[in-house]
């Protein structure tokens, strides 16, 4: 078998070798993204763990998928937990989408909605 990918619980086990070459094995953790008060007013925390260190960005886009605001931009962070604290005063009333994006742990993103 020539590479293979297995989605195990919450590890992704992955072979990229060839036959006959040693394979490495590598387990993705979750990545924890959490925004709170959701719904918010003014302002709102974005907290996130990171099981490593990593590069971060951190984003909020519009339900049209247009970009709002750059929190966090390819920040080299050390692991464990975070916090952004969002002054999301220019936001109109409505539904966005939080996205944190790395570059070992993969993205996630939280719908979140503006009371304003």
């Amino acid at each position: 078998m020539n590479g293979w990918a297995k989605h195990s619980g919450n590890a992704i086990v992955t072979n990229p070798c060839r036959e006959g070459q040693p394979m490495p094995i590598m387990e993705i953790a979750d990545l924890e993204f959490n925004v709170y008060p959701n719904p918010f007013g003014e302002q709102a925390t974005m907290s996130f763990t990171l099981p490593a260190d990593d590069e971060v960005s951190v984003k909020v886009f519009d339900m049209d998928g247009r970009l709002v605001n750059v929190l966090m931009d390819k920040a080299q962070l050390k692991s464990g937990t975070a916090e952004i604290n969002y002054d999301a005063r220019t936001l109109r009333k409505g539904l966005y989408f939080a996205t944190i994006i790395t570059s070992k742990f993969g993205n996630k993103t939280i719908k979140i909605s503006s009371l304003k």
